[in-house]
C-alpha cells in the first residue's frame, strides 16, 4: 500500500481539490484506492511524489470508501514495479527521484 494524493476540480471547475488516499492496488492499467468518506469526481488524477507523476483516471467503480480507477495511459510496467518494491508507503507522498523509484 502506497499514499499518494487524488486531484479534481471542484465545483463549477473554479478550483482544484486535492485528496490523500491509500493505493491499495495498482497495475498498468489502474488502481484501486481507499478514499475514506471524500466526494470524488468520475475524473481525476493520481498524483505520485510531488507532482512528479500525474496518472489522468477515471473511476470505473464505487465501492465504500474505495474507488476502482482505470488510466487514460497505461503506466509502464517497470514503474510499476518499482512502486511494489518502495519500502515505506510513504515514499510516494516525497519528491520522486530516481534514488526514491
Amino acid at each position: 500500500m502506497l499514499f499518494c494524493n487524488l486531484l479534481f476540480t471542484g465545483k463549477w471547475m473554479r478550483k482544484t481539490q486535492i485528496v490523500r488516499c491509500l493505493v491499495v492496488e495498482i497495475s498498468e492499467g489502474g488502481a484501486t484506492v481507499r478514499i475514506g468518506k471524500s466526494l470524488i469526481p468520475d475524473h481525476a488524477y493520481l498524483v505520485f511524489g510531488r507532482f512528479d507523476v500525474v496518472v489522468g483516471s477515471i473511476v470505473v467503480q464505487r465501492d465504500p470508501g474505495h474507488l476502482h480507477l482505470c488510466f487514460v495511459k497505461q503506466l509502464r510496467p517497470d514503474f510499476v514495479n518499482r512502486l511494489a518494491r518502495l519500502n515505506s508507503p510513504f515514499s510516494t507522498l516525497e519528491s520522486l527521484s530516481p534514488k526514491t523509484i
